[in-house]
């Protein structure tokens, strides 16, 4: 399973985005969205900047009993969860993928599709199958 940095590295809390088998991953989809959709620039720089600085202070329970989170401003949504195992000090949060708010109900496939990830995601990391770039 393929990562890619969504912080930088170094920061505090490292921040990382889960990518499809094609290699897109919610960075791309955030990048691509149209130029007037500010909300998507405005998520993109949440996760960079103020969650790799501060933490998922600006976050709230979407699966409580999963441990998946999101992320959300007013048109966009970003599921993710911590990399279970882990000491605390690495402060690793993953995040599965981006979706537009539709309804104020997050729909059962977006919830599907991140515990998906997470499963993957934790089902590479035993058979040591991660990569990050």
């Amino acid at each position: 399973m393929r990562l890619v940095w969504i912080s930088s590295p170094q920061s505090p809390w490292r921040v990382l985005a889960v990518a499809t088998a094609g290699g897109k991953s919610l960075v791309v989809q955030l990048n691509e969205a149209d130029e007037s959709d500010r909300d998507a620039e405005d998520m993109y720089d949440l996760l960079r900047d103020t969650v790799a600085r501060n933490g998922p202070e600006q976050s709230k329970p979407l699966i409580p009993r999963e441990g998946v989170y999101e992320f959300k401003n007013d048109s966009w949504r970003v599921p993710w969860f911590y990399d279970e195992g882990r000491p605390k000090q690495d402060r690793l949060i993953i995040c599965t993928h981006a979706f537009r708010k539709q309804s104020q109900r997050t729909p059962e496939s977006e919830k599907s599709k991140a515990m998906k990830r997470k499963s993957r995601y934790l089902n590479a990391k035993r058979r040591g199958e991660l990569r990050i770039g």
